[in-house]
């Protein structure tokens, strides 16, 4: 499988505009950064980037690219945006149903069958309906 870091290191250098601004922000040296989408554009074959000294360019075929390489940064994102602590679902099912304390074993079971069906259905897209403390799917 090809390496699809790389894809998301070549989103940050358009999306900063250059390599001196993605290597700030990711955190590593400019030098490496560069090597990877070289190596990347090695591997595909085709030229992503037309550099210069002061700027770099989308090429054509950069452009085709980049639009997969976003595409797969935001989902990456989502995903891990998605995978909460159990303690932060807590937090969150509480904001969001103004529950204030959970004081009987039916009520901890409840809330732990909505949090489950709330993940289950993030993770498979299925909906999930929960009627007296059980899921039914």
């Amino acid at each position: 499988m090809e390496r699809l870091d790389d894809l998301m290191l070549f989103a940050e250098v358009v999306q900063r505009m250059g390599f001196a601004a993605a290597a700030r922000s990711l955190g590593m040296q400019r030098s490496k950064l560069s090597r990877r989408v070289a190596e990347l554009e090695e591997r595909m074959g085709v030229r992503l980037l037309q550099r210069n000294t002061r700027r770099v360019s989308l090429t054509p075929a950069g452009e085709r690219i980049y639009g997969h390489a976003r595409t797969l940064v935001n989902e990456a994102r989502a995903g891990w945006n998605r995978s909460l602590t159990f303690e932060q679902m807590v937090d969150q099912f509480a904001q969001e149903t103004a529950l204030k304390r959970i004081s009987t074993v039916e009520e901890v079971a409840a809330v732990a069958v909505l949090l489950a069906s709330d993940v289950a259905a993030g993770i498979t897209g299925a909906a999930y309906n929960v009627d007296g403390g059980t899921a039914a799917y």
